[in-house]
C-alpha cells in the first residue's frame, strides 16, 4: 500500500511517487484490525520539498489519515536525501535533509517521526572494536532536535542497526556488536526514542537471528540483549552517569511502572571495573543479575553468569539471573572486561523518584564509592 515508483534500483529522492492506489492497503488493514500497533506508509521515498512528487507523498499521508485510527509513522528516511550522501559520519554535517525538514514541518501528518539510522563509522568502520554508540545517535539526536518536532510527535528508530549493507561479516553478528547494541539502546532511550526497531531480525551479517537453511535460526548475541532490555529496562529513564577512572564504562538506569529500577551496563574497556551502587539505588533490597562474558568479541559464544548459552538449543534459554542477596551490604558489582550486563534491583527504589542519581566506576584496585 505504499506509494512506489520505478526508482532503478536507488530510493530516496531519485523516485517519482504517484498517485497513491490504497486498495491493497485498506484490505490489510482491515484483514490485521487491532493486531497492528501503528502503520508506516512508503518507505525512504525523499523527493524534493515542492515537487509534484513530494506533494503526492504528502497528500497520500492525509489519505491514510482519513481511513485509519491507527498511528501512522513516517517518513522512514535517514538524514540524508540520497544513498550518496555521507550525512552525519561527523558532528560537522549533521543535519536534517531539506525534504526531512519540510516533511517534520507539516501539521499533522504522522503520530511518530519514523527514522533509519545505522553506525556505519563505529570504531573506524567497525574495525576498532568494541566501539560505542556514534553515527546513528548522532543522527536522532539532530532529528529531536530540530525545531519543526515537538515532543508530542516521538521519535521511532523504525529500521536501526550496527551497519547497513547487510552489516560486517564476523563482526555485527558477535559479541563485538552486542556492547555496541547495549550502548546503543541506552543512548536512544536517553535522547527520548519511543521504540527502535532493529536491522534485522533475520538475515544477512546483522541479524538478531542467524541465517540458517534449516528450520532453527540459533540466536545472535545481539538476540540476548534486545530480550533482556526488553525483561529488564522499564519506560522510565533516569539521567544517570559513570563517574570514576574511566569513560569506557556505559551505564543506564531505567524505572518500572512499580517503581524498581533497572540497570544495563557494558564494559567496553579490557579491565575489569567496579561500579558502585549507593542507596538510593538499591533500595534496601536484593537483585537479579544477568552478566554475560565472553572469552572473544569476535565469537557468538556468551556466558551468562558462567554458563554458556546454549545457541543450539530447540527452545530459547530461559536466561535464569543470579540473585545478589548479599550487594545490598556490598554495594558494588564488578564487571571484567569486554563485559556487559543488565541488573534488576527488587522492590521499589527510592531513584525511581528523582531525576538523576550517580553511579561511580572505577578499576577494582581503587576504593571507595558513592
Amino acid at each position: 500500500g505504499a506509494p512506489a515508483g520505478d526508482s532503478g534500483g536507488r530510493l530516496g529522492d531519485s523516485v517519482a511517487v504517484p498517485e497513491w492506489n490504497a486498495s491493497n492497503a485498506l484490505e490489510l488493514l482491515a484483514y490485521a484490525g487491532p493486531r497492528l500497533a501503528a502503520v508506516e506508509l512508503a518507505e525512504e521515498l525523499a523527493p524534493p520539498p515542492g515537487s509534484p512528487s513530494y506533494e503526492r507523498l504528502v497528500a497520500a499521508y492525509r489519505e491514510l489519515r482519513t481511513h485509519t485510527t491507527l498511528p501512522i509513522l513516517g517518513p522512514c528516511v535517514g538524514m540524508a536525501a540520497a544513498f550518496d550522501d555521507p550525512r552525519c559520519e561527523n558532528d560537522a554535517d549533521c543535519a536534517p535533509s531539506a525534504f526531512l525538514e519540510a516533511f517534520l514541518a507539516e501539521e499533522g501528518l504522522v503520530d511518530g517521526v519514523c527514522v533509519h539510522a545505522y553506525d556505519n563509522d563505529a570504531g573506524a568502520n567497525w574495525s576498532a572494536l568494541p566501539a560505542p554508540a556514534s553515527q546513528a545517535t548522532r543522527q536522532l539526536a539532530a532529528i529531536i532536535a530540530n525545531a519543526n518536532l515537538t515532543s508530542s510527535v516521538p521519535v521511532w528508530c523504525g529500521e536501526c542497526g550496527p551497519h547497513n549493507e547487510g552489516g560486517v561479516p564476523n563482526v555485527t553478528d558477535r559479541v563485538a556488536s552486542s556492547l555496541w547494541f547495549v550502548d546503543f539502546l541506552g543512548r536512544a532511550a536517553r535522547l527520548g526514542v519511543r521504540e527502535v526497531g532493529r536491522q534485522a531480525l533475520l538475515g544477512s551479517h546483522y541479524g538478531l537471528l542467524e541465517s540458517a537453511e534449516t528450520s532453527y535460526a540459533a540466536p545472535n548475541p545481539d538476540f540476548w540483549v534486545a530480550v533482556l532490555w526488553t525483561r529488564v529496562m522499564g519506560p522510565i529513564v533516569l539521567d544517570v552517569r559513570a563517574d570514576g577512572a574511566t569513560d569506557r564504562l556505559r551505564v543506564y538506569a531505567h524505572c518500572d511502572d512499580d517503581a524498581s529500577i533497572g540497570l544495563a551496563f557494558a564494559n567496553l574497556d579490557d579491565a575489569a571495573v567496579d561500579l558502585d551502587l549507593d542507596d538510593t539505588v538499591l533500595g534496601g533490597g536484593a537483585a537479579d543479575l544477568w552478566l554475560l562474558t565472553t572469552s572473544d568479541i569476535y565469537s557468538k559464544d556468551l556466558l551468562l553468569n558462567g554458563v554458556l548459552i546454549d545457541r543450539d538449543a530447540p527452545t530459547l534459554a530461559p536466561l535464569p539471573p543470579r540473585c545478589l542477596d548479599d550487594l545490598v551490604d556490598s554495594a558494588r558489582l564488578r564487571v571484567p572486561p569486554l563485559a556487559f550486563g543488565f541488573l534488576r534491583v527488587l522492590g521499589r527504589s527510592p531513584t525511581c523518584a528523582r531525576a538523576s542519581t550517580t553511579l561511580e566506576a572505577h578499576p577494582p584496585t581503587a576504593v571507595g564509592g558513592v
